[in-house]
């Protein structure tokens, strides 16, 4: 009779501490998740506001040290974009490959406007946007993204091949 009680009583332990460990693990592996997710968002936004200085050179002032103003927000974009390359990198390396698409691209897509932006007079009264187009790379990184949050495995396995060494863009 004892021993049913006992046996009782260490069942009911067990199957406590076994609903708590996995309880555990669901929360740091869910936190884990938004950690991850805010990393990637915040990565996301300094990639994509390289296409905005394409803007700022367009729109700048006549006033001295304007342009020494867009030279520092250049300076200051590349200074995020090494950080992400360097702190998603140590998430994983292909999703650091995956970044360092996304920049590549961006910046070959914005490299000639911002030259011709520069070469061009101060505040041009004929401002023509320029869509700058980099909606593939955005949605490669973005699916990327997708795949490294999955509690699955095999989307996991994609990001490798996707960004496998040479790979390259496509």
């Amino acid at each position: 009779m004892f021993s049913d009680t006992l046996n009782s009583a260490l069942i009911g332990a067990g199957v406590t501490v076994g609903v708590a460990v996995v309880g555990g693990l669901s929360a740091y592996a869910a936190a884990n998740r938004v950690r991850r997710r805010k990393i990637y968002g915040d990565a996301f936004r300094a990639a994509m506001s390289w296409v905005e200085l394409y803007y700022r050179v367009r729109r700048r002032s006549t006033e001295p040290g304007a342009d020494d103003a867009i030279r520092q927000r250049f300076h200051t974009a590349q200074e995020e974009i090494n950080f992400y390359v360097g702190w998603i990198g140590s998430e994983s390396r292909w999703m650091c490959r995956s970044y360092g698409t996304l920049v590549t691209a961006i910046k070959t897509a914005t490299e000639t406007h911002i030259q011709t932006a520069w070469d061009q007079p101060a505040q041009m009264k004929t401002f023509e946007p320029q869509q700058i187009v980099t909606s593939e790379a955005q949605e490669r990184f973005l699916r990327d993204v997708r795949a490294h949050l999955a509690w699955w495995q095999i989307p996991k396995l994609l990001i490798l091949w996707r960004n496998r060494i040479g790979q390259g863009t496509k």
